[in-house]
């Protein structure tokens, strides 16, 4: 049995649920679309929708819905927009369930989101500028476009789904753009390029800093509340244990393990680290087919 078929590997690839059979990012998804069919029911002039689900200073702070921040980055009401966020959400989406795990994911885009609402809201007032509301999950797709280009730079992605290009250099083409167009005083597009930005920066804090909440699928928490247990938790006290002998083997063959050398042993336990901590899709074709040589030694 090669390493891939091993069940580690198989858990790895299967996509993880958050509620009954539904991933985190079906369900964002899904949550999308039903508030734009709301918006459609009830019309761009509902009051009850612009004071719910668009952001503004105004709308949060002086009338107390500090939970527009968030319900902003699930409300579209122009199906293009919908349909351009919820594609680049679904091309990001699944590599980085799979690598953080639902919670975790859901918990970074509620991030993302919420800085990328305040991020629009600050500097729209810092600049003078007319603040309409903002909505839309631009800010927060931002974020996972971000962080994802972290761990995969050379994933295929779309410019404006027309031009074939490195996820790397899409996320610094639109880093870039929005920083020149949010910046240009003279610029009335009605796109909300500082929520893009403060989105990015929440994507590249998340990857930085490990901003975690939950434990990861096959990994234990290693996120911000894990270091904060860690700071209230009594280290254990220094013990020396005297290391017992291994027991001799009954049978006078060699075990499985000593026909493998140590270099290689310990080369498969660090790829076998990295793929727990960042999934198969971050080994190169090089470290694929080691693991593939080195399993031949294993099955032996």
């Amino acid at each position: 049995m090669s390493i891939y078929e091993r069940e580690y590997a198989q858990e790895k690839i299967q996509p993880p649920t958050l509620v009954r059979n539904f991933t985190a990012l079906e369900v964002l998804i899904g949550v999308n679309v039903v508030v734009f069919f709301v918006w459609l029911g009830l019309g761009r002039s509902s009051q009850f929708m612009h004071e719910h689900f668009v952001f503004s200073l105004e709308n949060a702070v002086d009338h107390w819905r500090i939970h527009t921040a968030l319900t902003s980055a699930i409300s579209h009401f122009e199906v293009w927009h919908l349909l351009f966020n919820m594609v680049f959400l679904w091309w990001l989406g699944r590599d980085m369930e799979l690598l953080y795990g639902p919670k975790n994911f859901l918990w970074m885009y509620v991030a993302c989101a919420l800085l990328a609402s305040f991020t629009d809201g600050v500097m729209t007032a810092v600049h003078f500028l007319p603040d309409h509301g903002g909505l839309g999950a631009s800010g927060a797709v931002m974020g996972i476009m971000v962080c994802c280009a972290f761990f995969y730079p050379n994933k295929p992605m779309y410019f404006m789904m027309l031009f074939r290009m490195p996820l790397k250099w899409l996320a610094i083409l639109y880093v870039f753009l929005d920083l020149a167009m949010g910046f240009d005083r003279e610029n009335q597009d009605g796109i909300g390029h500082f929520a893009h930005l403060g989105g990015a920066l929440g994507g590249f804090l998340f990857y930085k800093f490990d901003l975690r909440l939950f434990a990861s699928h096959g990994d234990k928490p290693r996120g911000i509340l894990k270091r904060l247990q860690g700071l209230f938790r009594s280290k254990p006290k220094l013990r020396i244990v005297e290391r017992s002998q291994p027991p001799q083997e009954r049978t006078g063959s060699p075990s499985r393990s000593s026909r493998v050398d140590a270099l290689t042993a310990e080369r498969v336990d660090m790829l076998l680290k990295k793929i727990s901590e960042k999934g198969i899709g971050s080994l190169t074709d090089e470290e694929r087919a080691f693991l593939e040589a080195s399993s031949a030694k294993y099955r032996s």
